[in-house]
């Protein structure tokens, strides 16, 4: 404890040491919240996919790139933290590669790609007609 006396004749008794104390139990139990947070973060069914969630994914963070006639293949990105949300998703559309990519500013990314044409035609699409609301709509 320490004491300091303040011009007036009044004194602030500053209890450092259970501050400290307090801090280091803050500490320890966010530690711990964040622990619990990754490992839960690290297992696929965490995860609960739906359609509607995969539509808005797939409107914000992927794109259909079509590099020959008749072949627009899905690519969603995320960094590579999200690896499991990933293998989730292509866990939940029952198809897709994953991999992992470096970027420029040496960051990496995990890419899944969805080629397949049945899994494009069967369920992708018709999970996202009518329901995109951006310029991928009208693509």
């Amino acid at each position: 404890m320490i004491t300091i006396n303040c011009s007036k004749g009044f004194s602030i008794i500053v209890i450092v040491a259970q501050k400290e104390k307090k801090r280091k139990k803050t500490m320890k139990t966010l530690t711990q919240q964040l622990q619990i947070l990754s490992q839960k973060r690290l297992q696929i069914s965490n995860y609960k996919i739906t359609n509607q969630w995969l539509v808005g994914f797939i409107e914000a963070e992927g794109s259909f790139i079509s590099r020959r006639a008749l072949r627009a293949p899905l690519h969603l990105s995320q960094h590579t933290a999200d690896w499991t949300l990933m293998r989730a998703i292509a866990s939940f559309l029952g198809d897709g590669k994953l991999r992992k990519r470096s970027r420029r500013d040496r960051g990496s990314e995990a890419i899944l790609t969805i080629h397949d044409k049945d899994t494009l035609k069967d369920k992708i699409i018709p999970m996202c007609l009518g329901n995109l609301k951006s310029v991928k709509n009208r693509s």
